[in-house]
């Protein structure tokens, strides 16, 4: 093995599912490594409930139904893989993920309509909106409230050049504020766009809050990005305070080098 930071991971299985499984990490030197111990957690299933906003009514003034096309999904807080795969919402909104490990999670939702966003995440009584939900000492999940909010804010805008031209295909990167690339909410917040040709780009379904916007001439590996990486772009980026609904028109100057 070559050295480096690795994951190990240890499942015992019950009828074709994992139903214990063990995690660590493992610092790997020039050095063998010996008698690695961790400890075994149960399997876990997760429920819940989505809940849209303000569903727009049907044609004999009745309520639509609140039918999301979308999954719900857990990111590791420890940047470790979980094998709970995603679950798709169910008409009454209802969704169930199987499979979950011990961990610390960020709960989302992929497939959102585009006018809304995540506005609570509630584990029983407990606001996990950025904080995630810890599940690493328990050995059953509370219940899962996700409400969405169609309040969002919408952000329009051009990316020029050094020449003060619209540059068509140019990546714009939309951070939250102070900007921790630990912080398990990140990946929820955290929005991107391209440029079309007349190099105008619109991001809408913003969460409240504080964000920096930047633009790339080509696509940068977001997942890699620190404030210390930032610095030599921080000239060129936009910051914006955001409300609810709120919109805001911005003039964005091009980064010509992706971060290195």
């Amino acid at each position: 093995m070559q050295p480096g930071l690795y994951n190990l991971v240890a499942m015992s299985y019950e009828e074709g599912r994992p139903a214990l499984v063990g995690r660590t990490e493992l610092t790997v030197s020039n050095a063998n490594v010996e008698n690695v111990t961790f400890s075994a957690g149960s399997i876990i299933d997760i429920t819940g409930r989505v809940i849209p906003d303000k569903p727009e009514a049907e044609n004999n003034g009745e309520p639509a139904a609140n039918k999301l096309a979308g999954q719900v999904a857990l990111i590791s807080a420890r940047n470790m893989p979980n094998f709970g795969p995603p679950a798709r919402i169910q008409d009454d909104g209802t969704f169930k993920i199987t499979g979950v490990f011990q961990d610390k999670v960020l709960v989302t939702v992929y497939g959102l309509p585009a006018d809304q966003y995540i506005r609570t995440v509630m584990a029983g009584s407990v606001d996990i909106t950025e904080t995630g939900l810890d599940l690493s000492a328990v050995e059953s999940a509370p219940p899962i409230e996700i409400r969405l909010s169609r309040k969002g804010a919408t952000v329009d805008g051009v990316v020029l050049d050094k020449d003060g031209k619209p540059v068509t295909g140019s990546m714009v990167l939309l951070l939250p504020q102070p900007f921790d690339p630990e912080k398990p909410s990140l990946p929820m917040f955290r929005k991107m766009a391209t440029t079309d040709q007349t190099g105008r780009f619109s991001i809408k379904a913003i969460a409240p809050g504080e964000y920096r916007l930047y633009a790339w001439e080509s696509f940068i590996s977001v997942g890699d990005l620190d404030p210390d990486r930032l610095k030599p772009y921080e000239k060129n980026a936009a910051g914006l305070k955001l409300k609810e609904s709120a919109h805001e028109t911005v003039e964005l100057r091009l980064n010509s080098l992706p971060v290195e």
